[in-house]
């Protein structure tokens, strides 16, 4: 490619869970096929990473799928399990796999409105046919990883979301009745045609993302 040995930039805006649990692989990826490549995160909700690319200020964006903009074009990228986040010795962390009604019996940490997981979560509720208890709510991932580990209640996130929640005492476990997933759509201006670079790193984004479900996927058969 004719920018291969130039220090060509890329910017992704990304939902902060997807730059802490996704970027980190395919820029790997990336910087080893070209070390001299020039690699920006912006990240943000799902509207804001979306306006990001409508405004021009990045090239690609990560977010929530199922988002309809004229100005941009989305392409599914994968779909995650959202999964129970307990506190360490909780009593549902015996179980091998929750529900939505066992989350709505305890205090729930939930995520503000402006956030993908709390719209998830509201409509996983909703369908379950059930509201939580004595919400607590935030921003940041972070803060919710901190009131569960400190026993102040129960949540749950899609799988990407964990990194951000290491640092707690915390397990998580399958979430059923509904099985809720979150779908991951990248999004690119519908016109002009995306950079060269660009294009590249859309190309080892998507293969990242396909071999990361093939893997997921064999291990699940293992499983049987």
């Amino acid at each position: 490619m004719g920018w291969a040995g130039e220090r060509a930039t890329v910017t992704v805006a990304a939902l902060p869970s997807v730059a802490a649990g996704m970027l980190p692989g395919v820029f790997r990826a990336v910087l080893a096929e070209h070390p001299g490549m020039q690699l920006r995160i912006l990240d943000g909700t799902t509207w804001e990473v979306i306006e990001y690319v409508r405004s021009g200020a990045a090239e690609l964006a990560i977010a929530e799928g199922g988002n309809a903009d004229p100005q941009v074009r989305g392409q599914l990228l994968c779909k995650e399990p959202v999964l129970a986040v307990l506190p360490t010795g909780h009593p549902l962390a015996e179980r091998a796999s929750v529900t939505w009604n066992d989350l709505a019996q305890q205090p729930f940490v939930a995520f503000t409105p402006s956030s993908s997981v709390r719209r998830l979560a509201d409509l996983s509720f909703e369908q379950a046919g059930v509201r939580p208890m004595n919400v607590i709510e935030t921003r940041e991932v972070g803060t919710a990883a901190g009131m569960i580990s400190a026993g102040l209640g129960v949540s749950a996130v899609p799988r990407l979301v964990l990194p951000l929640t290491a640092f707690g005492r915390l397990v998580t476990r399958p979430l059923n009745d509904p099985g809720t997933v979150r779908k991951l759509a990248v999004y690119t201006p519908r016109t002009p045609v995306l950079p060269a670079a660009s294009a590249y790193f859309l190309h080892r984004l998507l293969h990242t993302a396909g071999a990361e479900h093939d893997e997921r996927q064999d291990e699940r058969e293992r499983r049987v």
